[in-house]
């Protein structure tokens, strides 16, 4: 609840003044003398005293003057009857926003100092915060002083940001189909209780007024202000703009089509009015629902009703039972009846009479004649007795409504009551009268005041006790933290015991004052024990370094519970036990997650191993450990101590093969000779076994490294030299001295090698074959020859002084014998440049190949060939006397396969002709270096073989 506001005085109380008067609370005694016996008198013997005026005439003038001036007098009591008959005037006057605000000033009162309410601290109208003229919202705190602008501000924003808005969040669609009135009461109500009920919400949306009423009357918090503002609604009910219920009824299949805000209105005999008047009947599986009054006003039989819908189509709507159409039957004559401004107390719809102008009320004091006539006397006790009857319950209810509005204050409620008792005072003028009233205001406003004392102890009482609770829960959190961060301390025992018994004192305290009963005490000190006893074992365990330990501290609780020891030895065992328990499955818990988060781990640690093993041989580098997270301790966790022997033993051992592997791409094979005799093993010497494998890893990376050489000679130095491949990278086709600069330091880094000039080769395999490519795609002869002839002006102007080892070796691609392609590079250049072959050059190439042909080194070309073409490749005279067959010449895939698989030398020979595939990948080349076991001879195909030295076997 966000506001309090004034209740209801309830039921009215017969004025007493029998009440006792208590020397503990505010009072307002005066001193009666002779005229309170007097008052007990007449109000004691009130009908007696009426039955002896009936018999005298005199007397009987008196007492019906004296009624009348009674009625008059009482000023206080009748106003207050006459407001609430003026409630209903706020309804349906001006915007809802500023009816609200009017509801809340009434029903809240204005405070600028500080209240405590319920849950906070207030003031203003009943709020707990307020505005102030910059706009900025503060929370109320004890001593504050607010100024009815700051509320009223605060009005403004809890109705339009806060309460008030929450109001139409949950009534959603049906908020703009209330009346201004309904709505400033709901408002009101939200403002009171901080949000809607859900009865209140559900009445709303049906769109009735009257249960809307019912609803915001029957609430249980304030009932006098809840009984006031469902009399606001009904009266806003006259202003309905609304001829039909709000929301979609239920069970509606389909909609009316009879416009409910231009009804005929039958006045019927009663004097009541009938618009809607409906009955409903069963068609074709729906109930229809249709008006008994036609729409020139007069009334009809049900028989007529349907006959009417079958002519016409006209119906309030159609639905799934008869139950939901009647109602919304009932619903929607609720609904016309608020639109057509009628009371819906009586069947049939009856107007609403108009409320009159409130007539001024009297402000003439009581007085009485004390003339000691006989008609004076009954004037004067007449009018006492009309006067008390109706001062008492005015008083009763003006206490009673005190009493609720400052059930918990005393000196609110003593403000409150002077206030009421000054307002009757005034109305009396006779001296008599007044001390009536003073001894029976006494006696009623006492039995309130001890009420609101006592609420106000109580009050006291229960903020002591949440003072008090609040404190103690807050310790008990603190030591429970205090015992977890100790954890196994040794001097946390003691330092979590000081506190402990510091705490259960104050604890004692509260009992010797009252704050808590003794067993309430008791039972608090055992729960912090308790709860200090916990935080210690928690402790203890999370600061155990592996689930393991914890699984075993966990079951160590019950042997010490069981030998008395520990910090839970005076608990109960089933306490204990369900600690071990819950101890245990959580480490448990642990060790589970722990198993198999470590079977992933390892898989990814023992990839990561080989990689770094691969790394170490191939880079003398392993993987990073820091990005990795590849640690001896991280692996000894995951793997064990015998994982981590095994790793490091396998990384000084790649370690080792890249010592006796690195950099021999960059040696010449004599270098390479001379580094295996040097590690060559020694039989029966320490570490035999693992030096025997670095040295065969070592032989057999000095193969691969000469067979890749030999067969490539340019690719072998673009990957062994950097400088090399800088060159390479920096080509640029468009300029050919990038070119030249690339394959002069190829031919550099091969002379390096110890690469003798014959086998060098200014382009690798991939070049030249591509080079060679635009003359073997050819299939036409004379086609083959002008692309040749292009090919030789375009090696010309790219490489330069290396032109002709280029042409050479771009001729030998195309399976020219090599002595034949260097002879045949300067025989095309002469072509090119437009001379003729000299007989000098004709018969040199004639000798040529005539020994490549007797060698069987495969095709040669002759100064003309048969065609009389001087280009064209021709079979020598000396091979065509050995066959009958003529080799063909590869294509680029079948020389390229060959580079890629050097395996396939002999069938390439065969097809092409013997020594074609040298030709193609170079000519090969044996290692030879000397071992303690002999002599070892590695081919460029990777065989090995090994000759004894003297005397050896």
């Amino acid at each position: 609840m966000v506001n309090r506001s004034t209740r209801n005085p309830g039921a009215l109380a017969r004025f007493d003044a029998s009440g006792q008067i208590s020397t503990d609370v505010p009072s307002y005694a005066v001193n009666t003398g002779q005229a309170s016996a007097a008052l007990a008198d007449v109000a004691g013997s009130l009908a007696g005293t009426l039955g002896k005026l009936a018999d005298r005439a005199a007397k009987r003038e008196g007492e019906m003057a004296g009624l009348s001036a009674g009625q008059q007098a009482g000023a206080a009591y009748l106003q207050s009857q006459q407001i609430g008959i003026e409630a209903g005037a706020v309804a349906g006057t001006g915007p809802w926003i500023e009816q609200a605000k009017a509801i809340l000033r009434r029903e809240e009162g204005f405070s600028d100092k500080t209240y405590y309410d319920v849950n906070a601290h207030r003031a203003g109208y009943g709020s707990d915060t307020t505005v102030t003229a910059d706009g900025k919202v503060v929370k109320i705190s004890q001593g504050m002083k607010v100024s009815r602008e700051d509320a009223e501000r605060d009005l403004d924003y809890r109705l339009t940001k806060r309460e008030g808005l929450q109001v139409q969040k949950q009534l959603g669609e049906t908020w703009a189909t209330l009346p201004d009135g309904a709505k400033a009461v709901l408002s009101s109500v939200g403002y009171n209780y901080g949000s809607l009920p859900k009865n209140v919400v559900a009445a709303a949306k049906t769109g009735d007024l009257s249960a809307l009423a019912a609803a915001v009357g029957g609430l249980s918090a304030n009932k006098g202000r809840r009984a006031r503002e469902a009399a606001l609604i009904l009266a806003s009910a006259r202003g309905a703009t609304s001829p039909a219920p709000a929301g979609e009824p239920d069970g509606l299949v389909e909609k009316g089509n009879i416009d409910l805000a231009k009804r005929p209105q039958v006045e019927n005999p009663d004097g009541s009015i009938s618009t809607v008047r409906s009955m409903s009947f069963e068609e074709d599986g729906r109930e229809v629902l249709v008006p008994t009054v036609s729409p020139d006003g007069k009334i009809l039989s049900d028989e007529d009703a349907i006959s009417l819908y079958r002519r016409t189509g006209q119906h309030l709507g159609k639905f799934s039972s008869a139950a939901q159409a009647t109602s919304y039957a009932e619903s929607l004559h609720n609904a016309q009846a608020a639109f057509y401004g009628v009371d819906q107390r009586k069947t049939g719809s009856v107007k609403a009479p108009a409320v009159a102008a409130a007539q001024p009320l009297s402000t003439a004091p009581l007085a009485l004649r004390r003339d000691g006539t006989i008609r004076g006397e009954a004037y004067d006790d007449a009018a006492l007795a009309s006067w008390g009857w109706r001062m008492q319950e005015g008083v009763s209810n003006d206490l009673l409504a005190a009493q609720q509005e400052f059930q918990d204050d005393p000196a609110g409620f003593a403000g409150a009551a002077a206030q009421i008792r000054q307002r009757y005072v005034q109305d009396l003028g006779d001296p008599q009268a007044k001390e009536m009233f003073e001894r029976s205001f006494v006696d009623r406003s006492q039995a309130y005041a001890r009420n609101v004392a006592a609420n106000h102890e109580k009050k006291l009482r229960e903020e002591q006790v949440a003072s008090f609770g609040a404190g103690l829960d807050a310790r008990q959190v603190d030591i429970e933290r205090q015992a977890q961060l100790l954890g196994a301390n040794p001097d946390g025992d003691k330092i979590i015991g000081d506190q402990v018994r510091t705490v259960q004192a104050s604890i004692d305290g509260a009992v010797a004052a009252g704050t808590i009963t003794a067993l309430q005490g008791e039972k608090q000190k055992q729960e912090l024990a308790e709860t200090a006893a916990r935080g210690r074992i928690q402790g203890v365990y999370d600061a155990l370094a592996t689930p393991e330990a914890k699984e075993q501290f966990s079951l160590s609780i019950l042997e010490d519970w069981k030998d008395q020891k520990g910090p839970l030895a005076a608990m109960p065992f089933a306490k204990v036990k369900a600690i071990s328990d819950t101890l245990r499955r959580d480490a448990r818990e642990q060790i589970n997650a722990k198993s198999a988060d470590n079977k992933v781990e390892a898989a990814r640690l023992s990839s990561l191993i080989d990689d770094d093993v691969t790394s170490m041989t191939a880079t003398g580098k392993g993987v990073d450990p820091s990005s990795t997270g590849l640690t001896p301790d991280h692996v000894r966790a995951v793997v064990g101590e015998a994982g981590l022997i095994k790793w490091q033993e396998a990384r000084e051992h790649a370690g080792k093969v890249y010592d006796a592997t690195s950099g021999m791409e960059t040696q010449s094979a004599d270098d390479i000779a001379q580094r295996l005799e040097v590690i060559a093993p020694k039989a029966g010497s320490a570490g035999y076994a693992e030096d025997l494998d670095v040295f065969e890893k070592a032989q057999k990376q000095a193969s691969a490294v000469l067979k890749a050489r030999s067969q490539d000679p340019a690719a072998a130095v673009d990957k062994a030299f950097p400088n090399v491949k800088a060159l390479a990278d920096q080509v640029d086709p468009q300029d050919p001295s990038t070119t030249q600069a690339l394959v002069s330091g190829r031919l550099q880094a091969q002379k390096a090698l110890g690469i003798s000039d014959f086998e060098q080769q200014p382009l690798t395999n991939a070049e030249a074959l591509q080079l060679a490519r635009s003359v073997t795609s050819q299939r036409d002869p004379g086609l083959a020859s002008k692309a040749m002839l292009d090919l030789v002006g375009q090696v010309d102007n790219t490489y330069g002084p290396q032109a002709d080892r280029v042409l050479s070796q771009v001729l030998a691609a195309q399976g020219v014998d090599k002595e034949m392609a260097t002879l045949g590079a300067g025989y095309f250049r002469r072509l090119s440049q437009g001379q003729k072959p000299t007989n000098a050059d004709k018969r040199q190439a004639q000798v040529a190949s005539e020994t490549a042909a007797s060698e069987g080194r495969g095709k040669s070309f002759t100064a003309t060939g048969p065609s009389g073409d001087p280009l064209q490749a021709s079979q020598s005279p000396a091979r065509a006397s050995t066959s009958s067959d003529f080799y063909g010449v590869p294509n680029y895939q079948q020389m390229q396969r060959l580079v890629d698989h050097p395996e396939l030398a002999p069938a390439f020979d065969e097809k092409f002709g013997p020594g074609a595939s040298t030709r193609i990948i170079g000519r090969p080349g044996n290692l030879s270096y000397q071992t303690p076991q002999g002599l070892v001879t590695i081919a460029p195909d990777g065989t090995q073989t090994i000759e004894p030295q003297p005397g050896q076997k």
